[in-house]
């Protein structure tokens, strides 16, 4: 529902961030949790494993945390839901902006 909601304020503009610093790999423990649970509540009926890299140097971001959150749970949690066995990698590579240019 919140999904949904937060699509249709995209859509009219008024979807608003809050734009500080944050903790990247705190920010990726978070949604490896609530990944992990997800895969527990389907872990009967599946053989997926959840994998998470951090391939990042950089440690404090600034963004917003809670948007990031949000997408990267959206993503793994679909990955997790889709996937019948194997497994789930939630893979994170941060890049200075003036690095971006080079690849």
């Amino acid at each position: 529902v919140c999904d949904v909601l937060d699509m249709s304020k995209v859509q009219h503009g008024k979807l608003s961030l809050t734009i500080k610093e944050f903790d990247l790999r705190e920010a990726v423990e978070a949604v490896a949790d609530r990944c992990r649970h997800v895969l527990l509540a389907t872990a009967q009926s599946k053989d997926v494993d959840f994998r998470v890299e951090m391939n990042s140097p950089l440690r404090v971001l600034r963004g917003d945390n809670q948007r990031i959150q949000q997408v990267l749970t959206n993503l793994a949690t679909n990955a997790i839901k889709y996937t019948t066995r194997g497994h789930v990698t939630l893979a994170v590579d941060v890049r200075r902006l003036d690095d971006a240019d080079d690849s």
